[in-house]
């Protein structure tokens, strides 16, 4: 008798077009300050606001896309995310086309971008909740891990691969085409989700079609509970530093040290590390407290910051990726724990939602602070590099707030993870 398959088909295929989405996902942001500040020849404080608004929407959206999914079903709601990136991403490759060209939008061009952005940026937060939610309702307890491992190097095989094609075709087709390929993967994924994807079934115990006012309603309660929201707010900074690499970047490289630079094939360093890495790194750190890790994952991440301007290089951009990919494989795989120690007992699935809450809050902050820093350390003050000092003060600052909030809010009294879950 053939035995069961350990995973099932749906599980697959959710994971596969999460993949491709990926790609194109990551492909367009490797390119994005470029198109926008160079092709489109917005400022560097609109570039760097449209870039982080991009971000704040796809890290937000998953907050509440979970509820909706659930009462869409999970096949008609990632048919309709694919649908929607789709758009976004061909309205964005098309704003060369003679056509807009001839509107002579002028100052409205920003706030044309930045509904396309908001587009596609919704349906990018939309796949998130389904596939993570594919993957719990297809496995077991037994699977489970290794499936959100699958899941995970996925992802990141995607973000190794996107800016690989994204400079291929920009610097053979041109830099909007980069969106249009975009768009036809997405669109590709369509007929897959709909040739091939199957409604997995709820868990035991999932409540499905959950209404949207209870969701709001359960959006209140973690705004009520400070120790979280202030947690939140402190490991955004993280991401703030993260996101510079996609805004203040390729700004500063493409104008301070090479005009000429291939900046997006440049973020193909970071996924790659995650790739090659991330099991060697969870084997030294498993041991240690959750809270010490995630210090130390911060620690590192800032330091990267100061190699950016040590000497102004790719080489430089280089190493600093590397250094601040160690860090993010250093905290991330025990930042949820350390997220269920913060939860209060009964509520850790709620507050587990919001885990994207930092990464949407750390996006929008890059955006209003990454052009600014930009134009005035490098045209008022003209000492570009040290804007990147100012930035790995901004990590260290973070880093310093949690070991306070550890010591005297945070989770010393609360049981271990394990204990935690329970």
């Amino acid at each position: 008798m053939p035995s069961k398959p350990a995973y099932h088909p749906s599980f697959w295929v959710a994971n596969g077009t999460e993949l491709f989405e990926r790609m194109a996902f990551y492909g367009n942001q490797a390119v994005m300050t470029i198109f926008l500040g160079e092709t489109l020849a917005f400022s560097k404080e609109t570039t760097s606001q449209l870039v982080g608004l991009a971000g704040t929407v796809v890290y937000g959206m998953p907050i509440l896309a979970g509820t909706l999914a659930d009462k869409m079903g999970f096949r008609r709601a990632l048919t309709l995310a694919y649908l929607i990136l789709t758009t976004g991403y061909f309205l964005l490759g098309s704003l060369r086309s003679s056509f807009v060209q001839g509107l002579g939008l002028g100052s409205s061009l920003a706030w044309l971008v930045a509904g396309m952005l908001v587009i596609s940026g919704a349906g990018a937060g939309f796949v998130k909740p389904v596939v993570t939610g594919t993957v719990s309702r297809t496995t077991s307890e037994a699977t489970r891990s290794t499936g959100f491992s699958v899941y995970y190097m996925l992802v990141n095989v995607g973000g190794l691969v996107g800016p690989l094609i994204a400079n291929l075709v920009r610097l053979h087709w041109g830099i909007q085409h980069v969106f249009q390929v975009g768009a036809g993967i997405c669109a590709l994924m369509v007929v897959v989700t709909l040739a091939a994807f199957r409604e997995p079934a709820p868990g035991p115990g999932e409540q499905q079609g959950k209404p949207l006012a209870a969701a709001l309603l359960d959006l209140l309660r973690v705004f009520r509970n400070w120790r979280f929201i202030f947690f939140l707010t402190v490991f955004s900074v993280f991401w703030m530093m993260f996101f510079q690499f996609y805004i203040a970047m390729p700004m500063y490289i493409r104008t301070y040290v090479d005009p000429q630079a291939n900046t997006d094939l440049v973020l193909m360093v970071g996924p790659g590390c995650v790739v090659a890495l991330q099991v060697l790194v969870n084997r030294i750190w498993r041991k240690v407290s959750p809270t010490k890790v995630i210090l130390v994952g911060g620690m590192i991440a800032s330091c990267s910051m100061l190699l950016v301007g040590v000497a102004p290089s790719m080489w430089a951009v280089v190493a600093a990726l590397v250094v601040f990919s160690l860090g993010e494989m250093t905290q991330a795989p025990r930042f949820y724990e350390y997220v269920s120690l913060l939860a209060p007992p009964g509520q850790t699935g709620l507050f587990m939602g919001y885990s994207f809450a930092p990464i949407a809050l750390g996006s929008f902050l890059a955006g209003q602070v990454g052009g600014r820093l930009v134009k005035y350390f490098g045209e008022q003050l003209h000492r570009p590099a040290l804007m990147w000092t100012v930035l790995f003060l901004f990590g260290i600052a973070a880093c310093v707030l949690m070991a306070a909030f550890n010591r005297f809010a945070g989770t010393a009294s609360r049981p271990s993870g394990q204990e935690a879950a329970r």
